[in-house]
């Protein structure tokens, strides 16, 4: 593989997608973000007849579901839930392809939702350089506990086989500090090879 993943790890409204969407700025056609919960989403946006992103948008999230009282979010959380009794990995094999051919097209592949340990494990046995970065921002634990990320940023750190660097960024709420932050920290980006 000659490509390199950058794994964006942290809490619900932390930064993740915003330091994301910088490095993806930045890098342009070098770069691909992959999402995990991006089959699920498509799917439920053709079921729905949804535009597409609907998913990523929080006033489609929050909307109910046509004639329940569930909303579209209520039905995301069910439908990765809902397989783990059959195939715990239904929603994960096509990103885990996706994510493997970006490398293989040596693209430096965004991750900015690893949220189950599975994907997590994914990531520390690729054989590209890997390079963490780990978000924190006051009061994001008050928004929805992440019951893994714990777990998930020590074997990240601890197992990954071809870890590049590891960066943490205390998000203090100023896009200007975000971006600034990305451009010089994760400025080193560039086409690595590393033995």
């Amino acid at each position: 593989m000659k490509g390199q993943v950058v794994c964006v790890v942290g809490k619900t409204r932390s930064g993740k997608d915003s330091i994301a969407k910088v490095i993806l700025k930045e890098l342009g056609d070098r770069a691909a973000l992959i999402k995990f919960a991006d089959p699920c989403k498509r799917y439920v946006e053709e079921v729905y007849n949804l535009p597409h992103g609907a998913m990523e948008l929080e006033e489609y999230r929050q909307s109910l579901i046509p004639g329940t009282n569930k909303t579209f979010l209520d039905l995301l959380k069910h439908s990765f839930s809902a397989y783990d009794s059959v195939d715990a990995m239904f929603w994960k094999h096509k990103t885990f392809r996706d994510i493997t051919d970006a490398i293989l097209f040596d693209k430096i592949v965004i991750l900015s939702d690893i949220r189950h340990p599975s994907e997590a494990n994914f990531v520390t046995q690729l054989s590209c350089p890997v390079t963490l970065v780990r978000v924190d921002r006051d009061g994001c634990e008050l928004i929805e506990p992440d019951k893994h990320l714990k777990a998930n940023w020590s074997m990240l750190t601890f197992n990954t086989k071809r870890l590049a660097a590891v960066h943490r960024y205390y998000n203090e709420g100023s896009l200007e500090q975000l971006e600034s932050w990305v451009k010089s920290t994760l400025g080193c980006l560039q086409p690595t090879y590393i033995i």
